[in-house]
């Protein structure tokens, strides 16, 4: 099924007409273990939040997430499974990153271990794109809700 496919499908389910829209389609993570298992924790719920360097967002032009989105997510081959829609959006340094936060991610990691992880990382995905991330650069958090899925 194709991502527009997928979200007529859920524009039909849901009872929302043809003017709402999807702001983008994406995997999450940068490899297809932590992809697709990233993707089972919003599908089972359990993750409601995700997070990245705002530097990224510059790099390629883009602006961060917003409120009421709607975005589809894909799974590591770019089949569309679910859909959510942003919550709120909070923004700041690496440095003040708080275990509250993270918790909403759902991966159940100690703020010790998320900024090991997440800090390769930005810094991985700077020489990538171009920027250089450092512990004051700034960090996205999304938190949505799974509001459709191929799962019902």
């Amino acid at each position: 099924m194709t991502r527009n496919e997928f979200w007529i499908r859920f524009l039909k389910t849901s009872g929302k007409g043809p003017e709402t829209t999807y702001r983008n389609s994406y995997h999450l993570a940068r490899d297809e273990k932590c992809s697709n298992e990233l993707l089972g924790l919003v599908m089972s719920g359990e993750k409601k939040g995700t997070a990245s360097c705002f530097l990224a967002y510059q790099a390629a032009g883009e602006r961060p997430p917003a409120p009421q989105e709607y975005n589809i997510l894909m799974d590591w081959y770019g089949n569309p499974r679910a859909i959510i829609k942003t919550g709120s959006v909070l923004v700041m340094p690496f440095k003040d990153v708080v275990q509250d936060i993270i918790d909403r991610e759902g991966e159940n990691l100690s703020l010790e271990e998320w900024r090991k992880i997440h800090k390769k990382l930005f810094i991985e995905e700077g020489k990538e794109l171009g920027y250089e991330f450092t512990d004051d650069s700034p960090i996205v958090f999304e938190m949505f809700d799974l509001v459709y899925s191929d799962i019902e």
